[in-house]
């Protein structure tokens, strides 16, 4: 049986980041993991996770997409996957350069989501 999907990662400075599934799974980071099946084991991906500002994550949720994201009721979409719509902090700042091309100078911020939802750093 196969799992395919991705992490969702907020570091301590609210910094959010997609990464390959299964690094956040380090359990001397986040403590013992669980899984559905007991006989999967959790993939180990080494030295702990860093945000490109430098911080360490705070909080991580899994993101399923075997099944695809969304089923349809006939009127609308509805998330299957387990993505956590993450509720915006500060929106990131831009720099016009004179050839008129915009650059990110200070990346977006997200609040940290509310402890039922995801994992979050003990």
């Amino acid at each position: 049986m196969s799992w395919e999907g991705y992490d969702q990662v907020l570091c301590e400075k609210g910094h959010h980041k997609t990464v390959q599934l299964g690094y956040m799974d380090d359990p001397n980071y986040w403590g013992p993991v669980k899984h559905n099946e007991p006989d999967v084991a959790p993939l180990y991906c080494g030295p702990h996770w860093k945000c490109s500002c430098g911080a360490e994550a705070i909080w991580h949720n899994q993101v399923d997409t075997t099944n695809g994201s969304f089923e349809y009721d006939g009127e609308e979409e509805i998330r299957i996957d387990g993505y956590i719509e993450l509720e915006s902090d500060l929106g990131a700042k831009w720099h016009e350069c004179s050839c008129g091309n915009r650059h990110v100078v200070a990346e977006a911020t997200f609040k940290v989501p509310p402890s039922r939802l995801g994992r979050h750093r003990s």
